[in-house]
């Protein structure tokens, strides 16, 4: 993150014009920074040839640009005059940097005007980080629907008015297309100038990390017809490897990882959690609430509860080798008597056992699916694939389970009860072959051959 510095005489039309397009980036761009020295004509000679031989440059103009980084040693990187810096700021943030002769004009002579108030010390223009949010294996059209409810989400908005910004990113480069159809599309929509600034396109997921709080890793590696599971799984299995490779060297301590859309979703994260190690466990996570979201009509005819007041279901399991949707139990917002829903009596006895209060959410053994829960706060219940050793369930291999988020940490939701034993043991067996043939679960210090034994006894 940079801080830009214009130096020169107010009277000069392009020292001007410069601060003016500095001044509209601001206003624009959340984490926009720039500062002005301002010299009278006789100062400003004399002061710039000490400057730019203590930071040995050869340069004369007015005005003279450079940047520095923020919370660096203060070296200076020189950028030169204004059409040097007009030329950095269309490469680096497509910005107009067109000014008609007359409004030119009619600044610098304000700038005279107001020369005494700016010969004072100022202070950089900045304003807090925004949420950086970058989109992995990003393709038209899903892509939009998912940046636009970002950029709208409260629970990922910046204090201090940071807002957020999305990177899109996509390893294959043909789908380079795609990535600025979303990014117009969005700009199109009605988020307009706000939405253009916020949405940049990305050559690699390297550069998508930097300075990232939340990385989502969208697609999926289908079955080709004909091919073996293990030779699908191997595919997979090295994608997730080369992905745990970049995010040891690049992800941000506090970075979250977010798996969706895929087939071996709970493989993939499992090998990531093995791999990624120099990512906190805690911050990698898997959704797989979709899976009971499907049941939901199904449900809604069985019991006559409306859709709208119903919840996904539980999904357990090694998500694309064994789950199992528990479409019995669902999670309703039931407010009155039982008599207010005649086609659902069991449901409203299950309701009266589970809780006294029958004024809030009566929790059913499920899960409430809630996109804020990504980054949000504490309290908020979201299906997802991770797990630390509850339930009779290993520690160390991501399996879908209810959870929730603790003091920043997703961890199980002991509300909820586990399926059947019968259940857990053959999903266990699936996963015991898994974690022995991959070699998985050594980092958490995970015995692949005693998993069953131990849920058994």
């Amino acid at each position: 993150m940079f801080t830009y510095f214009i130096a020169g005489v107010p009277k000069c039309q392009d020292f001007g014009h410069a601060k003016h397009v500095a001044e509209k980036l601001r206003q624009t761009l959340p984490t926009f920074s720039y500062k002005v020295i301002v010299k009278t004509e006789e100062e400003y000679r004399d002061w710039m040839k000490k400057f730019c031989n203590e930071q040995k440059w050869r340069i004369d103009k007015n005005p003279l640009v450079w940047k520095t980084i923020l919370n660096s040693d203060g070296s200076c990187q020189l950028i030169g005059g204004i059409n040097e810096f007009f030329e950095h700021l269309i490469e680096y943030y497509n910005v107009d940097t067109r000014l008609d002769k007359r409004i030119k004009k009619q600044i610098a002579l304000d700038n005279v005007e107001r020369l005494q108030f700016m010969l004072t010390e100022q202070v950089p223009v900045f304003r807090a980080p925004a949420t950086r949010v970058c989109i992995t294996g990003a393709v038209y059209p899903s892509t939009c629907y998912l940046v636009s409810e970002l950029l709208q989400l409260k629970e990922l908005q910046a204090k201090g008015g940071g807002g957020v910004t999305v990177c899109l990113h996509h390893e294959d480069s043909n789908k380079y297309g795609d990535l600025i159809r979303i990014k117009h599309e969005i700009c199109d929509a009605e988020f307009n100038i706000r939405g253009c600034s916020s949405i940049t396109v990305v050559n690699g997921e390297e550069e998508g990390l930097l300075n990232c709080d939340l990385f989502i890793v969208l697609g999926s590696m289908r079955r080709e017809e004909n091919e073996e599971e293990h030779l699908w799984m191997d595919r997979n299995y090295i994608a997730m490897k080369r992905l745990a490779s970049i995010l040891n060297r690049y992800c941000p301590e506090r970075c979250k990882v977010l798996l969706m859309g895929m087939d071996l979703l709970c493989f993939n994260l499992s090998v990531l959690a093995e791999k990624a190690d120099k990512v906190y466990l805690y911050n990698i996570i898997g959704v797989t609430g979709h899976h009971g979201m499907v049941t939901l009509p199904t449900i809604s005819r069985a019991t006559g509860i409306r859709i709208p007041d119903l919840h996904c279901p539980p999904v357990w399991g090694f998500d694309g080798s064994a789950k199992y949707v528990d479409f019995k139990h669902v999670i309703y917002h039931y407010g009155g008597s039982a008599t207010d829903n005649p086609g659902c009596e069991d449901a409203a006895t299950a309701v009266e056992d589970y809780s006294a209060d029958r004024n809030k959410h009566k929790y059913l053994q499920s899960v409430l699916l809630q996109s804020e829960s990504l980054v949000g706060g504490d309290g908020e219940h979201v299906a997802v694939s991770t797990n630390i050793g509850t339930f009779g369930l290993p520690f160390g291999m991501f399996l879908s389970q209810p959870v929730l988020m603790e003091n920043g940490e997703w961890k199980p939701n002991f509300d909820f009860p586990p399926p059947d034993e019968t259940v857990i043991i053959d999903m266990l067996s699936k996963v015991s072959e898994i974690a022995f043939e991959y070699n998985l679960g050594h980092r958490f210090n995970m015995n692949p051959k005693e998993m069953p034994s131990e849920i058994s006894e």
